[in-house]
């Protein structure tokens, strides 16, 4: 009769640990699923400094006479300086454009005191002064380092009676879609990175891949520091630059 009884405790003591370790295994999947429904959302980026290697750079010239005949072709003689100076200072001849001439009349208002007495509704008769011409040279070229070398010696022609409209350069890149994979590559991994740092930091362990959102690639000045790129405007007047991109990540946590 002893061994019988101590068969059945046997059993029991066995049955009682299954259940417990049943009980522990049941209470932990629970956990893994409302743990694996946990995400954690971070921002990656990452970026690349480049150099542009487009410049586009517009003259304006501008001519004011007393016949449009005279405007047109003082307009003329100035825009070939422009053109010539350019060429001198080694800019491709393809690389110059001319916008079509424009010549307008300048006209002002004539008033006499019999129309102030009578205060007539009408509108008061103009006269015509002079004439105003102007046209846009514009250089477009791969040559980014030549044209910073020639703004600042085009202020030259001014000692020969120009008028001229000097703009900034602009300065763009244009070969963003070959760094795209690198960029993104990178931006990946410091979504990763962040990601462990704050599970590490909440006492959790990270799970897997969620989702993936790929944000807006930005090429920005030098100097720009951000994760807001979508944001950020390219500052054209910067030779120096960087491409930038960032991703959006999910991760679930364990």
């Amino acid at each position: 009769m002893a061994r019988e009884r101590g068969g059945n405790g046997g059993l029991g003591l066995f049955l009682a640990l299954g259940l417990i370790m049943s009980t522990w295994i049941a209470a932990n999947a629970v956990r893994d699923v409302r743990m694996s429904n946990q995400i954690i959302k971070v921002r990656g980026y990452a970026e690349k400094a480049v150099k542009s290697d487009v410049a586009e750079w517009t003259v304006t010239v501008d001519a004011r006479e007393k016949t449009g005949e005279e405007a047109y072709a003082s307009l003329k003689s100035q825009a070939s300086q422009v053109v010539s100076f350019l060429r001198e200072s080694g800019v491709a001849e393809d690389r110059i454009s001319l916008s079509p001439a424009r010549v307008e009349e300048n006209r002002r208002l004539v008033h006499s005191p019999e129309q102030k007495e009578q205060g007539r509704p009408q509108e008061p008769p103009v006269e015509l002064v002079d004439y105003t011409a102007s046209q846009a040279v514009t250089v477009k070229t791969q040559d980014v380092d030549r044209i910073e070398k020639i703004v600042p010696q085009i202020s030259a022609l001014y000692e020969k009676g120009l008028s001229l409209n000097i703009g900034n350069p602009r300065y763009f890149y244009s070969k963003i879609n070959e760094l795209k994979s690198e960029l993104l590559t990178a931006a990946t991994r410091d979504a990763k990175q962040r990601a462990t740092t704050l599970a590490e930091g909440s006492g959790v362990g990270l799970g897997a891949l969620r989702a993936a959102r790929q944000g807006e690639f930005s090429i920005l000045s030098a100097d720009r520091t951000t994760l807001d790129t979508e944001y950020a405007a390219d500052n054209e007047d910067s030779v120096q630059k960087k491409v930038a991109a960032v991703v959006t990540v999910d991760y679930a946590m364990k």
